[in-house]
């Protein structure tokens, strides 16, 4: 027997009761917060740092996997490898895919995302600058530059379509239930 899938008010209220409960306080009011500073002494790492991790986050809802270090069982929704999940969002989740091929994801993660996190520095001469008045993420140049207030920007439209989607989508509702039946039993 094949349920009926919840009504979409129902996943409005999911959203906001679970989702931006969740990312408000953890990433997003951190993110406003650092720039609001509108110093230029170097929040941007920071920040760029915080937009990782909630780029990973989002990249782990979206197919309901979590993350196990140790034998992590696919047929369980387990992973190890989170390069993999990484650069596959951004290669082929609107609006990243309009800047990240997967070879460009490739790159960014380990020169930001990996830099960051693990040694406190952008790699392979990155930089990470403020915004752009063309509006793109990533000038591709040389050196590389990423614009964070612009990727800060392709977040917001990033989670704006998710929750649309989150509302009518019922592979996408699956992949929410199965992260937050996880963290509600692993995380606080």
């Amino acid at each position: 027997m094949q349920t009926a899938p919840p009504p979409t008010g129902l996943w409005k209220q999911t959203v906001k009761d679970y989702l931006v409960q969740r990312i408000e306080p953890r990433y997003l009011a951190p993110i406003a917060d650092l720039t609001k500073l509108n110093r230029l002494r170097g929040e941007g790492f920071s920040v760029a740092t915080i937009q990782c991790a909630l780029i990973e986050f989002l990249a782990a809802l979206r197919a309901g996997e979590n993350y196990k270090y140790k034998n992590p069982d696919i047929n369980n929704f387990e992973y190890k490898n989170s390069s993999k999940l990484f650069t596959e969002f951004l290669a082929n989740q609107a609006p990243f895919s309009n800047t990240f091929t997967a070879a460009a994801a490739g790159d960014f993660y380990r020169d930001i995302r990996c830099g960051l996190l693990h040694e406190g520095q952008s790699k392979n001469g990155w930089l990470v600058k403020k915004g752009s008045r063309a509006g793109v993420v990533v000038d591709w140049g040389s050196p590389c530059i990423l614009y964070w207030e612009n990727l800060q920007d392709a977040i917001t439209a990033y989670l704006k379509q998710y929750y649309r989607d989150l509302e009518i989508d019922q592979s996408l509702q699956s992949a929410f239930i199965r992260k937050y039946n996880h963290l509600s039993t692993n995380a606080i």
